[in-house]
């Protein structure tokens, strides 16, 4: 089962951090994310968290929330 970690950017308002094994998820799934190799992770926009959580749910990702996400 693969797990999905959610990390909130306080540089960053417009995006929040996904890391995980989900290259090949995000690419199925049609979700824009810029890969960020300092951070080692995903950068997804704010506004479509919300549907990512929802599908990986769907999909039975466990999703973790490791920091405030605004």
């Amino acid at each position: 089962m693969t797990a999905m970690f959610v990390y909130g950017m306080p540089d960053s308002p417009r995006y929040a951090l996904v890391k995980g094994r989900l290259r090949d998820w995000l690419c199925e799934n049609g979700i824009p994310a810029m890969w960020s190799p300092p951070l080692r992770g995903w950068r997804v926009r704010l506004d479509r968290l919300g549907d990512v959580l929802a599908l990986a749910e769907r999909d039975g990702i466990r999703v973790h929330m490791k920091g405030a996400v605004q």
